[in-house]
């Protein structure tokens, strides 16, 4: 009996692969086989990349680096919300891989997930799904007592002079730049 590949661990996504419609079409499926929750990355910054409605995160201590001291940055501003993904297959990787280019690199990382999976379609279907994330009524605080996992995320590895110093949001990318993406 052929011992079965171990399942591939969980992705995080942090910008606009947040939203169910955008990940479902990089992926080329229904999504009928992914499950998300809300997640927690600490140590991590999300920055607005320069000229593009997308960001990049990076670890804190570069982003402290690149942008200055971290006296009255918000502890939230320290860690990034997104969410998980449960069963991201092999040629869903591929397909993202290749979405996220050269620019960005796959790396393995520890987050806090904030809830149970469910369904994406489930969530997408939500009418919450338009204005919010999952469990986005836990707050970053109550987040990182949760228990941790490993998972995988796309990490900046380009040039950090196309990286701003303001950070991104998820809320302004819905209202002012989604259309332009579906």
């Amino acid at each position: 009996m052929e011992n079965a590949a171990p399942p591939a661990p969980p992705v995080f996504f942090y910008g606009t692969l947040m939203h169910p419609g955008i990940l479902k079409r990089i992926i080329g499926s229904k999504g009928n086989h992914l499950r998300i929750c809300g997640a927690i990355l600490p140590g991590y910054s999300r920055r607005q990349v320069q000229g593009a409605s997308y960001p990049a995160i990076i670890p804190w201590p570069a982003a402290l680096k690149l942008f200055g001291d971290s006296e009255g940055i918000p502890h939230e501003e320290q860690c990034v919300r997104g969410i998980l993904v449960y069963g991201v297959t092999h040629d869903d990787e591929e397909l993202l891989d290749y979405f996220e280019s050269r620019m960005f690199h796959r790396e393995r990382i520890t987050v806090h997930a904030l809830g149970p999976p469910q369904s994406l379609n489930d969530w997408e279907n939500s009418p919450e799904s338009h204005v919010a994330l999952p469990n986005s009524n836990v707050t970053m605080e109550e987040g990182l007592k949760m228990p941790s996992c490993e998972a995988e995320t796309y990490v900046w590895r380009d040039n950090t002079n196309w990286l701003s110093s303001h950070y991104w949001s998820y809320d302004v990318f819905l209202k002012e730049k989604l259309r332009i993406w579906i």
